[in-house]
């Protein structure tokens, strides 16, 4: 009533983010979005062998790695590999140990039965683990819209009703 004009801007409102800050969701919202991929593979590297550009990753122990269907060029923003990004793998959260422009790695070495078409979370909920665009902005220091605004087009939308 206070305003003089007749509309609002939703912003995030229309994919279930509350802006309040302060409040976790204080009006209630459910998220109206979730970013899914696929394994693509699955081996062991051993102790002192790298995985991804630089030699970034170095394994310590014997380490099952599972190759992932996205990467950057998908949006998935690369400062999460040095930032504590994870995703979920049949209900529990592994950590990115790397990525590259089409793929990402995680350490499964936790995770006995990851197979190849297995799914994975990357925003969304599995079980009780869930990943939020909230989550993944608070590891950047960012405002959760970055996070949104950065998944590219190439990555294919589903809608439901």
């Amino acid at each position: 009533p206070e305003s003089y004009y007749d509309l609002v801007r939703a912003g995030g409102l229309y994919l279930g983010y509350d802006p309040c800050e302060g409040e976790y969701n204080k009006l209630g919202l459910e998220f109206a979005l979730s970013w899914k991929a696929w394994v693509t593979n699955v081996k062991y590297v051993e102790a002192g062998d790298s995985v991804g550009y630089n030699r970034r990753f170095m394994a310590k122990r014997k380490t099952k790695v599972a190759t992932l269907s996205f990467g950057y060029g998908d949006g998935y923003i690369q400062d999460l590999i040095n930032k504590g990004g994870e995703v979920i793998i049949r209900g529990q959260k592994v950590p990115m140990i790397g990525i590259c422009m089409d793929q990402a790695f995680v350490d499964v070495t936790k995770i006995d039965d990851v197979s190849i078409g297995d799914e994975v979370t990357i925003i969304g909920k599995d079980g009780d683990a869930e990943i939020t665009v909230f989550d993944l902005a608070k590891k950047l220091n960012a405002p959760y819209v970055y996070v949104l605004s950065n998944i590219g087009k190439r990555v294919l939308r589903i809608y439901k009703k």
